[in-house]
């Protein structure tokens, strides 16, 4: 990844990125029970729906829209920084 996004080999970037996935690791396995709450706790019955509760989709939403927000904002950042303008300016213009 470092080397797509620098174009070489670089110890800082590559230490950055090993921090955020360490950090975000531990954060969705501290968060197992409600990744759970998906797979209808300790059954055997799966939620194809997601989550059941409206109450708890609503409590979600926002962190939802974030996260896409933040994946549309790291996919134009590798588009621009591999070339690729005509995809970073399709993605800008998604937002509005």
């Amino acid at each position: 990844m470092v080397r797509v996004l620098k174009g070489r080999h670089d110890d800082e970037t590559s230490a950055r990125i090993n921090n955020i996935f360490k950090t975000f690791s531990g954060y969705v396995h501290a968060n197992y029970s409600h990744i759970m709450e998906i797979y209808n706790g300790g059954t055997l019955d799966f939620n194809l729906a997601g989550v059941p509760s409206i109450q708890q989709r609503h409590m979600r939403l926002e962190a939802v829209e974030l996260a896409a927000n933040s994946v549309l904002h790291a996919a134009a950042h590798i588009a621009r920084t591999v070339g690729l303008d005509k995809l970073h300016g399709e993605i800008v213009q998604s937002w509005q």
